[in-house]
């Protein structure tokens, strides 16, 4: 800015010649004004540009990073390969929607059975060894967030080791076999049959018998 008035006022005084003093008095106040007015702009521009420039930030979409929401919100689900199997059988623990990259505390009753880790997507899938005794029993995965939603539970029915899945439904452990009432009720009316048959039978080859004559 300095070095324009100072062109302009070179340029005044080739044209002006011997009247330069004449001349230069009357650019002099000129020139202060137009320097004030340059200098007033200039204040005046930056703030206005500066505030257009934050507007337009704002109100510009897809300029903002969206952050991510922390801590993070899992619906934690466990499953299990199977839900009746017998004591020391080896399932397969799943789980799906944990936090990603932690480690999930596994149990089966109560008892510790293994640790999982889960991926990028909150999934595991290891395989356990279910303990006994027999009878039911919770499989739980408990993820190392603590959230209330970071752990699920499922109910699993484990069989003694030798059982077959058929007897100890009544409580007979004898070996023996077991009869419902349905099979003891038609029992009993083959035997009433039978006894109905058999006295019919021979009253019938009594009254068939020839009396002697005199």
């Amino acid at each position: 800015m300095i070095g324009f008035v100072g062109m302009f006022t070179e340029a005044c005084r080739e044209a002006a010649g011997p009247d330069y003093a004449t001349v230069s008095e009357m650019r002099r106040p000129f020139a202060r004004l137009l320097v004030f007015a340059l200098m007033l702009t200039a204040a005046l521009a930056l703030p206005m540009s500066a505030s257009a420039q934050d507007l337009g930030t704002k109100i510009a979409p897809g300029t903002c990073v969206q952050p991510k929401p922390y801590p993070p919100s899992p619906n934690a689900t466990i499953r299990s390969s199977s839900t009746t199997m017998k004591v020391a059988e080896t399932i397969e623990a799943s789980g799906i929607h944990y936090c990603p990259d932690e480690d999930v505390r596994l149990t089966i009753g109560g008892k510790f059975v293994g640790t999982a880790h889960t991926d990028a997507t909150g999934a595991f899938d290891p395989p356990v060894v279910v303990p006994g005794p027999a009878g039911s029993k919770q499989l739980c995965g408990v993820g190392a967030s603590g959230l209330s939603t970071d752990r699920d539970c499922l109910t699993l029915v484990a069989r003694a080791a030798g059982s077959s899945g058929l007897a100890g439904a009544g409580g007979n452990s004898g070996g023996g076999t077991a009869f419902t009432g349905v099979e003891v009720a038609l029992l009993c009316a083959v035997a009433l049959l039978l006894i109905a048959g058999g006295v019919a039978f021979a009253t019938a080859g009594r009254g068939n018998k020839t009396v002697p004559q005199p």
